[in-house]
């Protein structure tokens, strides 16, 4: 029941793709929807990932229609806000992983639970170290886990301007932002290769190193594109595009860095 938000987007895409003749991604939308009965943490990453690019579809498709009504002197808002909302509840299903239920069917790594004074161990009782500080507890981070990590938020933080690339060759942009994420993912795995953990100073001052640069350099983008481009363009793909993209990054980095306990080890 929790799924049916992710399950009704891909089965409106399936059906949008029906529509227009492309059998691959119809294919591709019904082995997404089956693929949610795996429950393993790569499935919620592809669903997550795909639902995001479903979202940037129907923001397109949004585009491409009005401004064709819009040129035909047609009224063009009501579908606008239509495939609008469509893209927001596809947008709002990749936060589905997020609950409890969901994190722990998917083996997500729940953070573990605070172990009773008669079960630890008598060297760790000794020293007074408990569960609100166990995290600080083990080796500091390496110089490798330091350069790795720093890449990793100046990548994040630079992304915005991949909207620019987008602009002229959308092909190139898109495949330029799956880039960043795959990125992401490769060097998050290196970081726990090279070792060591953050203190919880630490990652504030990540968080705030990723998403500052990167709010000011959306808000830049953002107006770049107010400044150069029509109006009806403006509304309807590149700034809620650009807008949902911050937004789940600065979301991710506030899960990974401020919310979750045992971000990075």
């Amino acid at each position: 029941m929790q799924l049916t938000p992710a399950v009704l987007s891909f089965l409106v895409i399936g059906a949008h793709f029906f529509r227009a003749g492309h059998w691959l991604l119809v294919l591709v939308s019904v082995i997404l929807i089956c693929s949610l009965i795996v429950r393993e943490p790569i499935i919620v990453k592809i669903v997550r990932a795909a639902l995001l690019l479903t979202t940037i579809e129907w923001l397109r498709t949004a585009y491409v229609f009005a401004s064709a009504r819009y040129e035909h002197g047609e009224p063009w808002l009501r579908l606008a806000a239509i495939l609008g909302g469509v893209a927001l509840v596809s947008f709002l299903s990749t936060f589905l992983f997020y609950t409890k239920s969901l994190k722990k069917m998917y083996h997500l790594g729940e953070a573990q639970k605070p172990t009773p004074d008669n079960q630890k161990p008598p060297e760790t009782i000794a020293k007074g170290i408990g569960p609100a500080n166990i995290q600080n507890s083990g080796e500091p981070a390496s110089p490798e886990f330091v350069k790795i990590h720093n890449a990793k938020i100046i990548l994040n933080a630079l992304s915005p301007l991949l909207f620019i690339l987008m602009d002229s060759f959308m092909g190139l942009g898109v495949l330029s932002l799956l880039g960043v994420g795959l990125s992401n993912t490769f060097l998050r795995k290196k970081m726990n290769d090279a070792g060591g953990r953050l203190s919880p100073d630490d990652k504030k001052a990540s968080f705030f190193k990723q998403t500052i640069p990167m709010l000011t350099l959306s808000a830049a983008v953002m107006t770049y594109f107010y400044l150069t481009t029509e109006f009806i363009r403006v509304q309807l793909i590149i700034l809620p595009v650009i807008a949902v993209y911050t937004l789940l990054v600065c979301s991710a980095a506030y899960w990974e860095y401020i919310h979750a306990s045992n971000s990075y080890r």
